[in-house]
């Protein structure tokens, strides 16, 4: 066979390969590019302290509300027990400023009783000296001590509104020091750390006397459901892909198996490293002959999965979706 025919040969054969490749994307879509994946809740304490218990270790499982770390409290109770008596202490101020009212108001009363005597007493001396039957300096006294008794009027009503606000104020007093204690509370809850749910403690590096930061992840838990497979697709497949179309999915960790899925969601977005944010982008020229196409990730939900399977997050998959199945 000559050289000449073996390349026709050859280029006849690729091009059926391709043309066959391009008629199996009209029927079904296969990647080899997908993982398992999952929920990995990295878990930073809210508040910082000395590590003084760890009560899992690396891989074991948790239920929702298992403790996994306790911070040093003693602190914390401290600040607890300063806002306890803080708050004692501005309850003990507001009972102290509505006895102040209290009294203020008293004395209001019985200056309004001392202004309403002085004037009939006033009235009646008044009608006396038009009549000649009592001396002019009598009703002088009376009408000085009108004005003193409307004087010490004014001056309790004025203490009485200052001690109505002293009584607010203190009022306002106590919910700030409440506020405060309730805080220094949770702080102290905070201490305790737990899981928020259920899965299994992975990479786990810390021990006792370990520093822990606020908003640093000392520990982080692979959740126990949901699980999933992100598969990465290329952009000639994805516009056949629609959403609820089953899938068979391969796992490298049970090899001969098979399992059920379905198609989830299909991104709508990637990333580009030529991506501008400014008002006037700047694109360089493209002058490559050969363009790549992109993946999208589709994720794919198990339908079904024996109990008696486990998986890991970032296993490898391979997935098989097929159109009108």
């Amino acid at each position: 066979m000559s050289t000449r025919r073996k390349l026709l040969l050859a280029a006849l054969g690729i091009g059926v390969l391709y043309a066959l490749y391009c008629l199996s994307l009209q029927f079904f879509a296969y990647t080899s590019d997908a993982f398992v994946a999952n929920d990995v809740v990295l878990i930073a304490p809210e508040v910082e302290g000395r590590i003084v218990a760890v009560h899992v270790v690396d891989n074991q499982f948790v239920q929702a509300g298992d403790p996994l770390l306790t911070l040093d409290p003693t602190p914390y109770q401290l600040q607890v027990d300063l806002k306890t008596s803080q708050v004692a202490k501005a309850r003990a101020d507001a009972d102290a400023a509505r006895g102040r009212m209290a009294r203020a108001d008293a004395d209001r009363v019985a200056a309004e009783a001392h202004l309403t005597f002085a004037r009939i007493s006033e009235r009646r001396y008044g009608d006396l000296v038009k009549l000649n039957a009592a001396p002019q300096q009598h009703y002088d006294e009376t009408v000085a001590a009108l004005k003193e008794a409307d004087a010490r009027l004014r001056a309790t009503v004025a203490l009485l509104a200052a001690a109505k606000e002293d009584v607010s104020a203190a009022d306002a007093a106590i919910k700030v020091a409440e506020r405060a204690l309730d805080l220094a509370n949770y702080n102290l809850t905070q201490t305790r750390i737990v899981a928020p749910l259920a899965g299994y403690v992975n990479n786990l590096w810390l021990t006792v006397g370990d520093y822990a930061n606020v908003g640093v992840p000392r520990i982080g838990i692979a959740a126990s459901r949901d699980w999933r497979v992100i598969a990465l697709y290329k952009e000639e497949a994805i516009r056949h892909l629609q959403e609820g179309m089953p899938a068979l999915i391969y796992l490298d960790t049970y090899p001969f198996s098979l399992f059920r899925g379905r198609v989830q969601g299909i991104a709508r977005a990637i990333g580009h490293r030529d991506q501008q944010t400014a008002i006037v982008p700047d694109i360089a020229p493209t002058t490559g002959w050969i363009r790549f196409q992109r993946r999208f990730p589709v994720r794919i939900e198990f339908t079904s999965m024996p109990e008696d399977v486990r998986l890991h997050v970032g296993a490898n998959a391979r997935v098989l979706v097929i159109y009108g199945w």
